[in-house]
């Protein structure tokens, strides 16, 4: 979690992009973009840099309730949550089992109505917030506002 987004990794290019803005826009597809149970809009700016097989996620929270801004609020800046892609297990059958083991869906929803999103309350067993997340196998990230560094 950043405000301003001005963090970089020294030594690390991105390979797929960086410096991506999305919006939630007030669309049919917020219903299904829950915060803590409720709909919700939210605008994000999302910077992503990959390591290797490490991806880096940089939010910074726009607008909207998020647990990105919670996080900020309470703590400040640091690392708000670790992702698993769960090896391909269905998304539904993932989120049945967070529900299961008591870990309640704080946030979710999609990136351009094609890949999923969910982050649980997962703080008191482990100390950080847990996601899972699926892109299809014909994925493409769209063009970033700005690449860093920047691209010749």
């Amino acid at each position: 979690m950043a405000p301003g987004m001005s963090l970089r990794f020294p030594g690390h290019r991105p390979r797929n992009r960086a410096g991506s803005r999305f919006r939630n826009a007030d669309t049919p597809l917020n219903r299904t973009r829950p915060y803590r149970g409720e709909p919700s809009a939210f605008t994000l700016k999302v910077c992503f840099a990959q390591s290797g097989t490490l991806m880096w996620e940089l939010i910074e929270p726009v607008s909207g309730p998020t647990i990105f801004a919670e996080f900020l609020e309470r703590h400040g800046e640091g690392i708000h949550h670790v992702a698993y892609d769960c090896n391909n297990i269905p998304f539904t059958q993932r989120l049945a089992g967070f529900a299961r083991r008591g870990f309640p869906l704080v946030q979710s929803g999609s990136w351009l109505g094609r890949n999923q999103f969910a982050f649980f309350e997962t703080e008191g067993a482990t100390t950080t917030c847990l996601e899972t997340y699926v892109f299809p196998d014909d994925w493409h990230y769209p063009e970033p506002e700005m690449w860093y560094p920047p691209q010749r």
